[in-house]
């Protein structure tokens, strides 16, 4: 896992409870990762068995749920709560930097499963798509584990009052 450059390597003291906004976020997180957990087990199969049609349309499909939630989730850091932070920590060489590279990462390879796929792809380009998916697994939830143990208790302490309401006005905005 990639530290966070300028920040401590220990956790934050979390806060006994989190503004509304945070608390979305993080009440996100668990239906995200179960969605991740379900993907992560049908690649695995692919990878350890084979393509299997069957196998292969089920990771596309869900694959394709999640793409609708994790871009919704991803809005809302990346047009929210990671340029207000930007505010006060700045963007290079830090936290924001860290999360925002981990996004990319995961959209490019969301963005490559979702390019390559088709129903009849060989066994080779089926391995592919598996590994395409288990990278963006791997990616997010080590991000999920840095926002909860480093920037949602940073974002917390350092936003004010008036930020963490304007913070759930672009939630309420981005969501209908």
């Amino acid at each position: 896992m990639e530290e966070f450059q300028g920040c401590p390597s220990e956790e934050l003291e979390k806060p006994f409870s989190y503004c509304q906004a945070l608390t979305e976020l993080l009440e996100e997180h668990p239906s995200l990762r179960q969605q991740m957990d379900q993907f992560k087990q049908t690649a695995m199969q692919i990878k350890q068995n084979g393509k299997g049609n069957m196998n292969l349309e089920s990771l596309y499909q869900q694959m394709r749920r999640f793409k609708v939630d994790i871009d919704l989730h991803s809005a809302k850091e990346e047009d929210g709560l990671f340029e207000m932070m930007v505010s006060h920590i700045g963007r290079e060489g830090g936290p924001i930097a860290v999360m925002e590279e981990e996004h990319r990462l995961a959209k490019d390879h969301l963005g490559s499963f979702f390019k390559k796929y088709s129903r009849n792809v060989s066994e080779g380009l089926a391995i592919e798509l598996a590994q395409h998916v288990l990278i963006v697994y791997q990616t997010l939830t080590d991000h999920f584990m840095k926002e909860e143990q480093i920037l949602f208790p940073m974002a917390e302490q350092m936003l004010s009052t008036k930020e963490k309401e304007m913070l759930m006005q672009q939630f309420q905005l981005l969501s209908k």
